[in-house]
């Protein structure tokens, strides 16, 4: 046992010497005008990880406004100190002429250096650079063959190298050997790597469906002539997690700062940017309630705190803001208990027996605004209000609300009425009236559902719930609904 723990001790001091000679991460301070403090230190990889760091998130907040010209200052100052993945920015800022003019040499001397300073991504934008002619003789032989050092393979994907060989690219001739080659790799990555456990049948035909495709190809990926934007990621498009990741960088002080107002606004950006119904909104609207219920951006606001948590689906903190009331640091009272909504939003966070009853609860509370006592205590919101009555349609107040709501023209969100359309069709309740306007709608494509994939329809979503609710004997008016299938083509 004195050996193994003098080992484990031995083994414990040499790890840390070792990743003084790696260092796992890197800062630089520099001076940033919109910070309280007039600096941030931000971080980053050394190497690069996949996991995103303080520099990359904050950079991404500058593109998700548009400000080339300080994303260009701040990935200098960071490449200066040898952050590679800025190194790759500032190359692609060259190429695309963002915040700086377009200068094709440049950029290539940028991605060279991050080659150099070890960045294994730099030669992908190397070789597009030799396959378009960006700047240098286009040479697609070379593009295609391009290998970065050290590596034992090429930079372009399995998918892209079968494309290149099969079509043929500049001074790159088809070549099927080669082609069918790639070919190989790309299908058994793909089929392995979808499937999971595959037998060899199952295998072989997958294979030949691949191949079968493989051979009508006719047009090279996009991916190979678009010019890299500085927005690694995500392939030159903002996302609403990036102005998430905002919030928190500035929620958490990851830049040495903390800034709850800049937070709150990157918070509401995200919200803004994604939608209901996703973890980037749901998380965000967390954080909102956190900051409106605690009074961190200088007031205490319940009735956006109660708001932004629900549409978080943080109902259990509603339920501790109603079981204890909320007072703040002077002994103001902001909000009061309120025993029933208290067990109403603990009963919909736990889904406790009898929920749909607390569903219409809080469905009639963001209804009206008002609590059960008549007190005032949030601002009416249609699509709560609907979201709830949608959740608990098994009470028939609930259903009946939601008909309504329906019928008033107040439910509107994307994937609400799409999670309505896809499961009312189960409610233990009258929806009769809500099903066949609601398929009259999606058939004749007066309203806009949330689609989870490109091959579902409108169309189809309305004959799978008429069709549900003939099974379930829920549409007295057999004609209406005879009706409306009559319209849709017998293939959805």
């Amino acid at each position: 046992m004195k050996k193994l723990l003098a080992l484990l001790l031995a083994v414990l001091l040499v790890i840390p010497a070792a990743m003084a000679d790696y260092p796992d991460t890197c800062s630089l301070t520099i001076p940033y005008e919109g910070s309280p403090t007039g600096s941030l230190t931000l971080e980053w990889y050394d190497p690069p990880r996949d996991a995103i760091s303080s520099s990359e998130t904050f950079v991404n907040g500058l593109y998700i406004e548009e400000k080339w010209e300080e994303a260009w200052r701040i990935n200098l100052l960071l490449a200066e100190e040898g952050d590679t993945l800025s190194m790759l920015r500032l190359g692609n800022h060259c190429l695309n002429g963002l915040g700086v003019p377009q200068d094709e040499a440049a950029a290539m001397q940028w991605y060279e250096r991050a080659r150099a300073s070890g960045n294994r991504s730099a030669g992908r934008y190397i070789a597009l650079m030799y396959l378009n002619g960006w700047g240098v003789e286009a040479d697609a032989k070379y593009a295609a063959t391009y290998t970065d050092p050290g590596a034992d393979r090429p930079v372009f994907s399995n998918h892209e190298l079968a494309c290149l060989y099969l079509l043929g690219c500049g001074n790159l001739a088809p070549d099927m050997e080669q082609a069918m080659y790639w070919f190989d790799q790309y299908a058994d990555e793909t089929i392995r790597r979808r499937l999971g456990g595959v037998t060899e049948s199952e295998y072989q035909e997958r294979y030949e469906q691949l191949l079968e495709s493989f051979r009508t190809w006719d047009s090279l990926p996009q991916g190979l002539f678009t010019r890299p934007h500085p927005i690694i990621w995500s392939n030159g498009i903002v996302q609403a997690s990036d102005a998430m990741d905002m919030g928190t960088f500035w929620r958490n002080g990851e830049g040495g700062v903390v800034d709850h107002v800049e937070a709150a606004r990157w918070f509401e950006m995200a919200i803004e940017m994604d939608g209901n119904s996703s973890f980037v909104s749901e998380w965000s609207h967390y954080a909102l309630g956190e900051y409106y219920r605690n009074g961190m951006l200088g007031v205490f606001d319940m009735d956006k705190a109660i708001r932004h948590y629900t549409y978080g689906v943080s109902y259990d903190e509603v339920a501790e803001m109603f079981l204890g009331g909320v007072t703040g640091p002077d002994g103001t009272v902001y909000l009061a208990p309120n025993a029933v909504l208290a067990d109403a939003f603990a009963a919909i966070d736990e889904y406790r027996d009898g929920t749909d009853t607390h569903f219409a609860l809080v469905g009639d509370l963001f209804r009206t605004g008002k609590g059960p006592d008549g007190t005032i205590l949030v601002t009416p919101d249609p699509y709560l209000t609907a979201k709830m009555y949608y959740l608990g349609d098994d009470d028939p107040h609930c259903a009946a609300q939601l008909t309504e709501m329906y019928k008033a023209g107040l439910i509107t969100d994307p994937r609400l009425l799409y999670s309505i359309a896809n499961n009312i069709s189960w409610s233990k309740c009258d929806v009769s009236e809500l099903i066949l306007l609601l398929a009259d709608d999606l058939i004749h494509e007066r309203i806009t559902v949330w689609k989870p994939n490109a091959d579902s329809t409108q169309t189809y979503l309305a004959c799978k719930m008429l069709q549900r609710a003939l099974e379930m004997d829920m549409l007295p008016d057999l004609a209406a609904a005879e009706a409306l299938l009559a319209l849709i083509p017998e293939e959805e």
